[in-house]
């Protein structure tokens, strides 16, 4: 009897350690897991990027590296902060370096994704851009230079002037650009545009308020020319019809005959025809989940949406 209790009771104890060493395998992975989290988000910060010099152009750093994350970029841009938390700010790094007697301010802006990042670039990207071949794409003036990779947006600027300044902004540029990580790809939704008779360096993403519509967010649009015509070709995401419904609700629609539009292949004859005063003439309907159409939208240029809606199917 005593020997069939101690047996038992031992094995009791064999069971309540064995849970015991997997309660504490678990927790240990469990920290493991979370610092790896930690430490990649800290590995992501934009300031790791900036280096303290770069021997190869005889850069050096004047300044310490400063931060700024979440609503904080108003202390450092103050009454222009808005537009970057339109596209998913997270923080951004800062430093003065020198090179000779030339002075850059360097900034790299990280954003929540590298549609976000491209996003923004596209609406600070001028018209006719001294195009910089860097990341998924930049641009550069004498003395300034843009450019966008991954989740990443850098600003490069010299207030000197001097004869050196554009070469020293481009070798450092080129040298950030070896150091960032990220996709140096354009978002997928733009290779859904044609790419015959598009304009250069015309391809925006705007994530609210496109032709000043509210319920238009995450708008991807492409500009064309068309004979004598600039129109713009738009997309957005529109699983639900949600968006293109509120349009209809709103919209100074034009008389739409059905014979008019029955060899345009939009998803169910759902179609919007309307005169704006302002945009002009557009047209939109819904097509595998999207809301897309044409911008200064007439008959001339109808075969030429025909011809995008039939590639997308």
């Amino acid at each position: 009897m005593n020997k069939d209790f101690t047996f038992f009771k031992g094995g009791q104890i064999m069971k309540y350690m064995r849970l015991l060493f997997i309660g504490l395998l678990l927790s240990e992975m469990i920290a493991i897991v979370h610092c790896d989290r930690n430490n990649s988000r800290t590995n992501l910060s934009p300031k790791n990027y900036l280096p303290d010099k770069i021997d190869l152009i005889g850069l050096i750093t004047v300044s310490d590296v400063r931060t700024f994350t979440g609503e904080s970029l108003f202390e450092y841009i103050n009454g222009g902060a808005e537009i970057y938390h339109l596209y998913n700010f997270v923080d951004v790094a800062t430093v003065d370096y020198k090179v000779d007697k030339t002075e850059i301010a360097a900034d790299i802006y990280r954003f929540d994704s590298s549609i976000s990042a491209y996003g923004l670039y596209t609406m600070f990207r001028p018209d006719n851009p001294e195009f910089a071949q860097l990341g998924i794409e930049g641009f550069k003036s004498e003395i300034s230079l843009d450019f966008v990779k991954g989740n990443y947006m850098v600003r490069l600027i010299s207030y000197d002037n001097s004869d050196n300044a554009a070469t020293s902004i481009l070798s450092l540029a080129k040298e950030l650009n070896k150091i960032i990580p990220g996709t140096i790809s354009q978002p997928e939704m733009f290779s859904f545009f044609p790419p015959e008779n598009k304009i250069e360096f015309t391809d925006r993403y705007q994530t609210e308020s496109f032709l000043g519509q509210i319920y238009l967010t995450n708008v991807y649009s492409q500009l064309y020319i068309l004979d004598n015509d600039t129109l713009t070709l738009f997309m957005t995401e529109d699983e639900t019809g949600e968006k293109f419904q509120q349009w209809s609700k709103l919209a100074d629609l034009t008389d739409v005959t059905k014979s008019s539009i029955q060899d345009i292949s939009y998803d169910n004859e759902n179609v919007l025809l309307s005169d704006d005063s302002y945009y002009g003439r557009f047209i939109a309907g819904l097509k595998k989940g999207n809301l897309l159409g044409i911008i200064n939208y007439n008959e001339n240029n109808k075969p030429f949406l025909i011809d995008w809606l039939n590639s997308l199917n």
